[in-house]
């Protein structure tokens, strides 16, 4: 039988795997767009890099604010305040 300190262990270890998981994703979809974007290389299509973006939200995000995304139009942000130069209202 595991210890509950074994089993918070093996808790953390999963989700800092998951966490640097989605930073290699994360960092591979922008190295990409970089490359697609401002080195104009050819070799990337703009479906694959499409692609690859959606698919990075979606597991960064999660399907739901994704959709949600998409549906509004507009930026949507997950436990952050969006940026002050983006604000509507006269400071």
């Amino acid at each position: 039988m595991k210890t509950q300190k074994e089993i918070n262990n093996h808790y953390w270890q999963s989700q800092w795997e998951e966490q640097r998981n989605l930073t290699e994703q994360l960092l591979a979809c922008l190295k990409l767009a970089y490359r697609k974007h401002h080195m104009d290389d050819q070799k990337i299509g703009w479906e694959e890099l499409s692609n690859k973006m959606r698919d990075t939200l979606c597991d960064v995000m999660g399907d739901k604010e994704f959709i949600k995304f998409l549906d509004s139009g507009k930026p949507v942000f997950i436990n952050h305040p969006p940026p002050k130069m983006w604000s509507t209202q006269n400071d």
